[in-house]
């Protein structure tokens, strides 16, 4: 009977235990929402690797008659971020670069060409200055839509001690890992603080089978990466002096390319929606048509997003008697974190939920602000990614629409 009880007791506390364990979604969510009202946030990712055979360090792989050393130190990340939309991030890997954005423009200096370019500052949904730097070097191969909350645990890096969730993803490593052979088990875990919302420590582990030579039996030896945050500092007092950046007088400027998953819909029909302001009224892109609309998607906590609200009621008073329509679409936020938002500063023209009438998704908005002109024939005449001042002002005209 006493065995029993105990087996009972036993799996009361490991189905509790699971029942507190949040869903990868929830932490997630969490760490974005943490990221969008933090005020400045510092760290040092460090990259090291580890390759064992058997159980013992190697110095080296034998693979297909090649030799191919070991790294044990692979990179590291130096990144200072002040909201909103100030970032500086040193990424010290491969051929390196370095990214500045002062909340108005960015600028990515890459060393090993001596190129930059400029483009104009624009916020993920994280909170973060938009770019093609990899802020997380490690979980740009996971596939988060395997990530699960595993257990909790504490760790203890450079005598600070975390209090973490522990989650785990697949991985999708690059062709070039297998060195010919077979990848198999590839698995990130993710250490993220429960109070700082910081992922502290990430591990990826996986094995490779290759044979040493042509035709030989493939040997299995296991990988270990590990990123881990170093002079982690949330919310303290950050140099101003960082987020400004001249790149040096050898270094020639490039055109800027479209950077990541950003959807330029010019010349396109624009995606129909119908939408409810926050004052009542149902806005529908079909009964628009022969009027020309402009579309700003913004969040409340996007620096470059209140930053155009001046130069967007000009437009809206300038062009509206030529029947221009401005409607501001809210990315992300709850209905009651807009409408305070608006009392503090009132917008002349319409605000709609853009995430309960779908349009954010229709329109693949990645990055904030991003502006969409929409000529009276249905069609999007152009798109700008992130805030330009110089610019902004002249997006009617792509329309047709002049003074």
């Amino acid at each position: 009977m006493r065995s029993v009880a105990i087996a009972s007791l036993l799996m009361l506390t490991l189905t509790l235990g699971a029942q507190d364990l949040p869903d990868a979604a929830t932490i997630n969510k969490k760490v974005q929402e943490a990221a969008k009202q933090r005020k400045s946030i510092e760290y040092v990712k460090e990259i090291t690797g580890e390759v064992t055979l058997d159980g013992k360090p190697v110095t080296e792989v034998s693979a297909l008659g090649r030799r191919v050393p070991v790294q044990s130190s692979i990179g590291k990340q130096t990144v200072s971020l002040q909201n909103p939309g100030k970032a500086r991030i040193d990424l010290q890997l491969g051929g390196g670069s370095l990214l500045v954005s002062d909340g108005e423009t960015t600028v990515t200096y890459r060393p090993s060409t001596k190129t930059y370019t400029k483009i104009a500052a624009a916020q993920t949904q994280e909170g973060i200055a938009a770019n093609l730097a990899v802020l997380d070097v490690l979980g740009f191969f996971a596939d988060t839509r395997t990530t699960k909350t595993q257990r909790q645990d504490s760790i203890t890096i450079d005598g600070t001690t975390y209090d973490c969730w522990v989650l785990t993803s697949t991985v999708k490593l690059p062709t070039q890992a297998s060195m010919g052979g077979q990848l198999s088990d590839a698995i990130m875990t993710s250490w993220v603080d429960k109070k700082l919302l910081v992922e502290v420590l990430e591990e990826i582990n996986y094995s490779v089978k290759v044979p040493p030579t042509q035709g030989a039996t493939p040997v299995e030896y296991r990988s270990r990466i590990l990123q881990v945050t170093h002079n982690l500092k949330v919310d303290q007092p950050v140099d101003g002096t960082l987020f400004a950046y001249t790149p040096p007088a050898d270094a020639r400027e490039q055109a800027p390319q479209t950077a990541g998953n950003r959807l330029d819909l010019t010349g396109k029909d624009a995606p129909l929606f119908r939408g409810v302001s926050l004052d009542g009224k149902t806005y529908s892109l079909a009964e628009l048509k022969g009027k020309p609309v402009l579309l700003d998607f913004w969040a409340s906590w996007c620096g470059p997003c209140i930053r155009s609200m001046p130069t967007l009621e000009k437009i809206h008073a300038d062009y509206r008697e030529q029947g221009l329509v401005v409607l501001g679409i809210d990315v992300g936020e709850k209905r009651e974190t807009v409408e305070k938002f608006l009392t503090t500063k009132p917008i002349p023209y319409p605000i709609i939920m853009g995430d309960e009438a779908g349009i954010p998704s229709a329109y693949g908005i990645t990055v904030f602000p991003t502006f969409v002109m929409i000529g009276p024939d249905g069609k999007v005449a152009t798109t700008q990614f992130g805030l330009n001042e110089s610019t902004l002002p002249g997006i009617v005209a792509k329309a047709g629409l002049t003074k």
